[in-house]
């Protein structure tokens, strides 16, 4: 297997560096972003959807398009990334470990 090009590690640094909140992107934004054409970057990201390494998680019609484009996050975020989840995970692990005082 063959390690992914410089437009798909382009394309994957500007979905992940556009996500961070939970901001699903389209392909303008990750091509404006990676600074790649739109059209390169449409094939891109449907072809990295389709391989599991970013997600379509729906669909929007930005303003004053005529289209509706699909929106993209990253599967798996950046270890560096804050998970909500896991400051609750921790918590809960921390609260079991010391008795409850009454």
């Amino acid at each position: 297997m063959r390690p992914p090009g410089d437009v798909r590690q382009a394309l994957l640094g500007a979905v992940k560096a556009l996500a961070i909140g939970g901001a699903a992107v389209n392909f303008r934004q990750a091509a404006a972003h990676a600074q790649v054409g739109a059209a390169v970057a449409q094939r891109t990201l449907e072809n990295m959807a389709r391989a599991g390494v970013v997600a379509k998680v729906g669909h929007a019609k930005p303003a004053g398009s005529a289209h509706w484009h699909a929106l993209y996050a990253p599967v798996q975020p950046d270890d560096d990334t804050p998970q909500p989840w896991g400051g609750i995970e921790l918590l809960a692990a921390v609260m079991q470990r010391f008795p409850h005082a009454d």
